[in-house]
């Protein structure tokens, strides 16, 4: 059976979509998916979430994530935490929040298929927080 998960979070005030990634990419997350590749969501997407994966550098994503900024559209990117192939797909959204489906090797409280959310929440909110990026709201939601 299939589990899914996501982490919403709502900011207190404005920060540019590239702002962020920017500052996530600071305090330890990567773009590498497997086999270090990057998979994200491409111009023009639409919000179909068709994922592109391929192997580009980061500043080809930035130009990528640069022209979806303009054309205010969503920005979609798989994202891991340091070396240890942990993460998911983060998305930035026009609106001042982002979302986070823990998808790859997703972190769960011991004997359980209960997602550890503690885990991710020390890796984005607390971690931004200390770089003074306020949050108005974070919420949870996972279908076992």
């Amino acid at each position: 059976m299939s589990i899914h998960a996501q982490l919403d979070i709502e900011f207190t005030s404005a920060i540019m979509q590239l702002d962020l990634i920017e500052q996530l990419v600071g305090i330890g997350w990567t773009f590498n998916d497997y086999d270090n590749r990057q998979t994200y969501l491409p111009v023009h997407d639409d919000d179909n979430y068709n994922w592109m994966s391929e192997t580009l550098d980061q500043n080809t994503l930035f130009q990528i994530f640069q022209k979806k900024h303009k054309l205010k559209e969503n920005i979609g990117i798989v994202m891991t935490w340091k070396d240890t192939q942990i993460g998911g797909e983060f998305i930035f959204f026009i609106n001042d929040g982002m979302q986070i489906s823990p998808s790859i090797n997703r972190q769960l409280i011991a004997n359980s298929s209960i997602t550890d959310i503690s885990w991710y929440l020390e890796k984005t909110i607390y971690l931004l927080h200390k770089k003074g990026i306020s949050f108005l709201s974070s919420s949870y939601l996972e279908h076992l």
